[in-house]
């Protein structure tokens, strides 16, 4: 080679490197947002991504005084973050120079005895980071002998839910029963995506509205049946549960779609509140719908007792099960083979703080939430684009909520 072309071929050479790795490598995401909000004792704090979810390690210093979260080829445009005065494990949260493109983010702890549990989310992509106290063995021990000493003993708790049931069906036939039912997200939450572009927000409307119809023409006829959100239309969840209690409402059916990683998941599972999770992915579950939640704090926990509370979840475990076992039933007699994941208990906000007036006294509203498929599995996501299929969950449910309410069983 000619000496006059050498530094050509170098300027050539470097250019083709940095061509190659730019188009090659990963696009820079940015943080587009950061919320702050409490779910039970843990400090949760979410950032959602503008692109894809990024690859991210994190680790906890040696003095437990801070907590690092690395983040790949990702941009954070604040190098400081506000903190709720609400939030008592973490002082403060500061962004680290880095040479490269990747981001770190450290939070100094005012807490060094903290469980910190980071995972990812889809739809939105996040990365949640939840924070909470560690207990030891006394305080653990205490707080049990607190909670069992502050319970109602168990036989009272199901004569009082027997004794619902009863009211319950006395006021529907009476024709002076309230159904609330709650089609999941809407307006600008979407909610699950399904693999055929099926947003769940629109499943969840048109299963509650052919609900609403059968319910009102065969079942209940007499008696007041509102929703909601009768469009696509935004509602937050504290605005459903006010509604709920202004309806004064009975039973209460919040109806939303599954979704997973793992594509091969399918069936139907029905929630009953409860403050602790059945299994992990149930908690999970609950904490990507309660992400609507609006305030950072709530009080939520101070309007029940913890009577009030077991009152309610044996009256809801019962409709549950009856709702999920009628609904399984009546579709695998359609020809549709559908799996039976149970009933599963998890602290679903929606369902927590429903309340109804009778003889102006406070009782537990009656409520569940029905997942009735996964879109992200590829015969449950093509059922769910069909009408009749929607037609049959929504007849099934029917069936399951008159056999609970009237004591007929399918």
């Amino acid at each position: 080679m000619k000496k006059k072309h050498f530094p050509l071929f170098i300027f050539a050479a470097i250019s083709f490197f940095y061509i190659s790795v730019s188009l090659f490598a990963g696009p820079i995401n940015t943080v587009k947002n950061v919320s702050f909000y409490k779910f039970g004792k843990s400090e949760k704090i979410t950032f959602f991504f503008s692109g894809r979810l990024p690859n991210f390690t994190h680790y906890v210093s040696k003095s437990k005084k801070y907590f690092t979260l690395r983040i790949d080829r990702t941009k954070v445009v604040n190098k400081k973050f506000s903190i709720p005065h609400s939030f008592h494990y973490v002082k403060s949260i500061n962004k680290i120079k880095t040479k490269n493109e990747d981001s770190r983010i450290r939070f100094l702890l005012s807490v060094k005895s903290l469980k910190i549990i980071v995972y990812p989310l889809k739809n939105p992509n996040r990365i949640v980071l939840s924070f909470r106290r560690k207990m030891n063995i006394k305080t653990r021990s205490k707080v049990k002998a607190k909670i069992r000493s502050k319970r109602m003993p168990m036989k009272n708790t199901l004569q009082r839910s027997s004794s619902i049931k009863k009211n319950l069906r006395l006021k529907f036939m009476n024709g002076r029963g309230v159904v609330v039912l709650d089609p999941g997200h809407g307006g600008r939450d979407p909610g699950a995506i399904g693999i055929y572009r099926n947003n769940e927000k629109f499943v969840n409307l048109d299963v509650s509205r052919k609900l609403f119809k059968i319910l009102k023409r065969n079942y209940l006829k007499k008696n007041k049946i509102f929703m909601t959100r009768f469009n696509d239309s935004y509602v937050s969840l504290n605005q459903r549960r006010r509604f709920s209690n202004r309806m004064n409402a009975d039973v209460f059916v919040s109806i939303h779609s599954n979704s997973s990683r793992r594509k091969s998941l399918n069936g139907i599972e029905t929630y009953f509140y409860n403050k602790k999770a059945s299994s992990k992915r149930s908690y999970r579950l609950a904490l990507r719908e309660n992400m609507q939640m609006e305030r950072v704090g709530s009080d939520l926990d101070k309007i029940f007792s913890d009577m009030w509370e077991s009152e309610k979840v044996v009256a809801s475990k019962k409709i549950a099960e009856l709702t999920q076992n009628t609904l399984v039933r009546y579709l695998r007699m359609n020809n549709y083979k559908v799996k039976d994941l149970g009933t599963k208990y998890a602290p679903f906000a929606v369902l927590k703080n429903s309340r109804r007036k009778i003889n102006k006294d406070l009782f537990p509203t009656v409520s569940i939430l029905i997942e009735i498929g996964f879109l992200s599995n590829r015969i449950e996501s093509r059922w769910l684009l069909r009408e009749s299929y929607r037609q049959k969950i929504a007849e099934g449910i029917a069936l399951g909520i008159k056999s609970y309410i009237f004591n007929k069983r399918f």
